[in-house]
């Protein structure tokens, strides 16, 4: 067993000493203000004895900025090569989770005694180390104090959850892999960053290929970080379907820096399901699809997974901006089980409130499609079926123009569009709006959409000579404009993919 040794904060320090002569001016009272400030508490440096190494070991330990303002459980990361890599992991862990792409959780950097011996397995296939290895063949040994010792340390003394995540670099790569390997049950997510799988020609691979074809039930994901292709099929090709691995490629960086770009870009790809699928599908922007969504990572993942509030509030202001009011105090009364320490339900729902009685007194109700469906002759809709390349333009110099899809096809006795939009969803990606009824008179199509800034957002566009629709979108039923403001005109032209 491991025995706690002793605990130290690990700080960010900004102080500058006060002027040394008599003379007090603005930039000396500018630096006494600044020697005041207080230190930045990055996390803790924890220390145990291991038996299974017969040394003293150290970690620091990285919570989330929630973790002192609540009483929730988090999943644990642990990174190899601590200290050279904490800053990144602790920057990138903390971003990625404020914009929900990955959940909050704990980073336990590991310091390094001995890294060659500590991370490579003992030779099977080869005779001598390489000559830049001074020792090796330690790697059972750190994977045994890893899950024996460090691991229920923290575990004991930290709110956890059970989902541990392994992060090596190099050589901590081929750990992660040989822990994989013998250790099947110990992680269930890995980031490997460039691994040197070449160790004892090769070995590696085969000994986590023969683990996981014996383990038909394991789950685990693997994000191969400027993997090798080979390597990876190698290892994962044939493997149970609950094990997954990704090949994340980074291309322009050499060996010795890619842990800077990788680690954001391995976290990413190892929890790229956690992210709301409503950052990217209108359709999937209710509370029931959050539900859905959430209930199936909290299979995945072992433990019930939250949804995250920025997606509970988001539906609330949809909701809210539609005026379906009922909807929106459901996402936020969600949203307050969830998060009982936070504030923010209630003011949304005072929010809300008020929007709800001003619209009532106007005797506004929820927002509703005006579109007509017209039924047209087969020769009609026809010339209209499949993909349509979308522009969208204003005369406005501060709206940059977007190009999208327009997608056609028939449900039913209706015709309908789906619009996919590039480049606007939150991290860059498309975003798709649900498929709409189209109205058709004559050489005239309109359809519409809920605009989630309120109201609806109708779109007009008639045939041009050359085959192409050419018009304009407008915003109706939405909240009332200040009074002589005239938004700028949204310009729409819809042709052929493909042509020009």
């Amino acid at each position: 067993m491991s025995r706690f040794r002793r605990t130290c904060h690990v700080l960010i320090m900004i102080a500058l000493a006060p002027p040394a002569g008599g003379r007090v001016d603005a930039q000396a009272a500018h630096e006494r203000a600044d020697a005041s400030s207080r230190a930045v508490v990055l996390g803790e440096r924890r220390s145990l004895r291991s038996r299974t190494l017969g040394e003293k070991r150290e970690v620091i330990v990285i919570t989330p900025e929630s973790y002192a303002h609540g009483t929730g459980r988090y999943p644990v990361l642990y990174l190899l090569d601590g200290a050279e890599n904490m800053l990144v992991a602790a920057t990138a862990a903390r971003e990625l989770a404020a914009s929900a792409r990955v959940p909050e959780m704990i980073v336990v950097c590991v310091l390094n005694t001995d890294r060659s011996r500590d991370f490579t397995p003992a030779l099977t296939r080869t005779d001598a180390l390489p000559r830049e290895v001074k020792r090796g063949g330690g790697a059972d040994a750190f994977v045994r104090f890893l899950g024996d010792e460090l691991a229920p340390f923290i575990e004991a003394h930290y709110r956890t959850r059970p989902l541990r995540t392994v992060v090596g670099h190099s050589l901590g790569g081929l750990l992660a892999m040989h822990a994989l390997a013998t250790r099947p049950a110990l992680f269930q997510r890995y980031i490997t960053v460039d691994p040197s799988l070449w160790w004892d020609a090769g070995a590696e691979p085969d000994l986590v290929r023969s683990t996981i074809a014996r383990q038909p039930a394991l789950r685990a994901r693997i994000a191969a970080v400027k993997g090798d292709t080979l390597d990876v099929a190698k290892m994962f090709g044939a493997g149970p379907p609950g094990v997954r691995a990704t090949i994340v490629p980074l291309e322009g960086e050499a060996h010795e820096f890619l842990m800077y770009r990788g680690l954001y870009a391995g976290l990413i790809a190892l929890f790229d399901d956690y992210y709301p699928a409503m950052r990217h599908d209108a359709a999937s922007a209710t509370l029931a699809a959050l539900e859905t969504q959430y209930a199936g990572l909290s299979r995945d993942f072992g433990y019930q997974v939250p949804i995250p509030m920025g997606a509970l509030l988001e539906v609330a202001n949809r909701e809210a901006n539609q005026r379906r009011f009922a909807r929106a105090r459901a996402a936020l009364d969600r949203a307050a089980a969830l998060y009982p320490s936070s504030r923010t339900p209630a003011e949304w729902r005072a929010q809300i409130a008020e929007f709800e009685a001003d619209a009532e007194k106007r005797g506004q109700g929820e927002v509703h499609t005006r579109i007509v469906p017209v039924l047209q002759p087969a020769s009609v809709i026809a010339p209209l079926l499949g993909a349509w390349a979308m522009r969208v333009t204003s005369p406005d110099p501060g709206f940059r123009p977007m190009t999208a899809t327009a997608r056609f096809a028939v449900r039913g006795d209706s015709l309908l569009v789906q619009v996919t939009v590039e480049g606007v969803a939150f991290d860059g990606g498309p975003y798709r709006e649900p498929w709409t009824v189209v109205e058709v008179r004559g050489d005239t199509l309109r359809w519409d959409r809920e605009n989630t800034g309120g109201g609806r957002e109708i779109t007009t566009v008639a045939r041009a000579s050359d085959g192409s629709f050419a018009g304009r979108a407008d915003i109706v039923d939405g909240h009332e404009l200040p009074p002589g403001f005239t938004p700028p005109p949204i310009l729409v032209e819809i042709r052929r993919a493909g042509t020009r």
